[in-house]
């Protein structure tokens, strides 16, 4: 543990060349599925700052775009920003020498986003910032942005726990 008082994850930013941080799969196990390509770009203090880059055989693509390029929804931008958050989680666990804990998405404040989807070859940065929350349940202000220009925005809640043993209970 920290110095009583300390925010959790306190400390400097620690910026990490493209390529060179933490393997998202190592910090999030079930990610590979659904995470196109990332990187942790910068990580510390109460923020992970991460790197999405949109593949062409990633499977949320929608239709094509008016260009006849394939897009993204918008709205799946959210994903990114619950991936950003579950890095963030998963940098606290590996730091705390456990491993990482299965998360959910309880809810999303103020979803904004400013663009109808994402193109496949775009290159995102999501940031996810530690607002409040203890061991359990938080809660992140996250962006994503293309080309420095946020492009989605919101305020998730988490909750981190284990999925409850199958004992024939619906």
């Amino acid at each position: 543990g920290g110095a009583r008082g300390q925010r959790r994850g306190a400390g400097p930013v620690r910026r990490a060349a493209t390529g060179s941080g933490p393997s998202v799969t190592w910090l999030v196990p079930r990610a590979a599925a659904r995470w196109p390509r990332e990187d942790v770009l910068a990580q510390g203090g109460n923020r992970v700052v991460g790197e999405v880059r949109l593949q062409a055989d990633w499977p949320c693509r929608g239709e094509p775009a008016t260009g006849g390029a394939p897009q993204v929804p918008a709205v799946v931008g959210l994903e990114y920003m619950a991936q950003c958050v579950a890095v963030f989680a998963g940098l606290s666990a590996r730091r705390e020498d456990r491993p990482p804990a299965l998360g959910f998405l309880v809810g999303c404040r103020e979803l904004r986003l400013a663009t109808d989807g994402f193109a496949v070859g775009d290159r995102l940065v999501v940031e996810a910032r530690w607002i409040w929350g203890e061991s359990v349940l938080g809660s992140f202000a996250c962006t994503v942005r293309r080309e420095a220009e946020p492009v989605a925005q919101g305020t998730l809640t988490v909750s981190r726990g284990n999925l409850p043993e199958e004992d024939g209970a619906p």
